[in-house]
């Protein structure tokens, strides 16, 4: 299963190192600055797109651009097409306060 960025808001791309969200799309994991997060993130995705079920409030490490290493609080939301299939993820996300 292959797992791409099909966009992300400006914060979030700002976090991530990248002056603009649309530099995001067609990115992995593996191609931003937490690759080594990289198969963390997606062992705990594949089952959400498999499975169609949500998983609310996870707590994940991320490394920031300057090499910091954070927590995050997501959820992971399959989203669906017209035939009811999970195809992607939403991920809402927020930091734990501390960071």
């Amino acid at each position: 299963m292959n797992l791409f960025y099909l966009g992300w808001n400006t914060l979030f791309a700002n976090d991530a190192g990248f002056a603009d969200s649309k530099d995001i799309i067609g990115n992995d994991d593996y191609q931003m600055v937490w690759r080594d997060q990289a198969q963390l993130y997606r062992d705990d995705d594949h089952p959400v797109i498999k499975s169609g079920a949500s998983k609310l409030l996870i707590e994940e490490p991320q490394t920031t651009p300057e090499g910091k290493i954070i927590t995050l609080l997501t959820s992971k939301i399959p989203l669906r097409d017209s035939s009811g299939d999970a195809k992607c993820i939403f991920i809402p996300l927020s930091d734990d306060g501390d960071n």
